[in-house]
């Protein structure tokens, strides 16, 4: 009967390891798909409205971002608008720049240490824009915790 269990027990495990995906594979997944989602939905249509206003609610609705990271963007945002009315935040913060590439970008390389990660995103078609990324794995789920110089441990 115990070699029953065993073998019963050896087969679920056989399963379950073989649905699951990689640490590298998740963390590929999540910038992958955040950056996929921010040029359809915010990077490309038109903003209509206020630009600020529309980034902070973006932002503050993307669950792939942490909950930190939302903050000092939003915090970023508005400081920058408070020190020059006209200009703002004179960048974007999700592709680190003004200036990016029209197919979007792709993870390129990925290191992970423990619940941290570094990802080198790269521009599709045009590898000399990146963006480094980092992530935290928070709840058992990767989130994009810093963009760029936003929110960014330094090494």
């Amino acid at each position: 009967m115990k070699m029953r269990m065993l073998v019963i027990l050896a087969v679920l495990i056989a399963f379950a390891s073989i649905g699951s995906a990689s640490p590298k594979e998740d963390v590929q997944k999540v910038v992958d798909s955040f950056y996929a989602q921010y040029y359809k939905e915010y990077l490309l249509p038109p903003v209509k409205g206020d630009a600020d206003k529309a980034m902070i609610r973006w932002i503050n609705a993307n669950s792939y971002l942490s909950d930190a990271f939302k903050k000092v963007v939003q915090k970023k945002i508005v400081d920058a608008r408070k020190a020059d009315a006209e200009l703002g935040l004179d960048f974007d913060p999700i592709v680190a720049g003004q200036d990016y590439p029209k197919k979007g970008y792709h993870a390129k390389e990925i290191q992970i240490a423990g619940d941290k990660a570094n990802v080198v995103m790269a521009g599709i078609g045009d590898p000399d824009f990146k963006i480094p990324v980092d992530l935290v794995r928070i709840d058992n789920q990767w989130k994009i915790n810093g963009i760029g110089d936003i929110n960014r441990s330094r090494k």
